[in-house]
């Protein structure tokens, strides 16, 4: 399995999977032929914006706008699913958990 790590350069970061066996202190700045930047697929936008959009009105008490964030983000992953698995428009991606 392909180790993975956060690595943030000047306050912005990104997460990073590891191409060859990457030595202590080595890092996509530093060994950059060792780390591949992981990318979000484009088909998730929409999704992490309106989940993203309800995490943060948790803390400022507006529940009523919170759900309608949340009701869009589930439509939305509902929809891509759908067009993944009905219709067959996306190519499966390779997800791994630990």
């Amino acid at each position: 399995m392909t180790s993975q790590a956060y690595f943030e350069v000047d306050g912005v970061g990104d997460f990073y999977a590891a191409t060859q066996v990457a030595l202590p202190g080595e890092s996509p700045t530093t060994a950059p032929d060792k780390w591949e930047k992981l990318e979000i697929p484009a088909i998730f936008e929409t999704y992490l914006v309106e989940k993203a959009a309800a995490l943060l009105l948790t803390g400022e008490g507006l529940s009523d706008k919170r759900r309608a964030h949340e009701g869009f983000a589930a439509e939305e992953l509902e929809e891509i699913q759908y067009r993944h698995t009905e219709r067959g428009e996306f190519e499966r991606p390779e997800v791994m958990v630990r």
